[in-house]
């Protein structure tokens, strides 16, 4: 079985970058769809100025954004790794590494952020 995950093969479901999305993933999908276990801070955005000792639901969000930023980072490596050598495969990620500043994506950090969207 041959799973892709942002450009990447994982020859298996076991590969570190498949395994890597499957797990953070659900995660990412139960925070934004379990009603009552985040408050909703787009409909009251007061509750961004609570402090985090007294709004203990604020780590989780964080928590998956830093997995998400490991497995993005992990991925975005690889691809650049494979364009230097030349075994790049001309998938999107390698257009949006080659095209970026020309496209309005100026930099590592903001090629990340659009990395969520892809």
């Amino acid at each position: 079985m041959l799973a892709v995950v942002y450009g990447v093969r994982g020859p298996t479901l076991q590969n570190h970058n498949v395994k890597g999305f499957m797990e953070v993933h659900p995660q990412f999908l139960d925070c934004l769809d379990v009603i009552g276990s985040m408050p909703p801070v787009d409909l009251f955005p007061f509750l961004t100025y609570i402090p985090e000792r007294f709004a203990r639901w604020k780590e989780y969000p964080k928590q998956i954004r830093r997995l998400q930023e490991k497995l993005y980072d992990r991925v975005l490596s690889t691809v650049e790794k494979k364009m230097v050598s030349g075994h790049g495969i001309g998938n999107l990620m390698e257009e949006l590494v080659t095209n970026g500043p020309s496209t309005g994506i100026p930099t590592r950090e903001h090629l990340m952020y659009v990395l969520q969207w892809v």
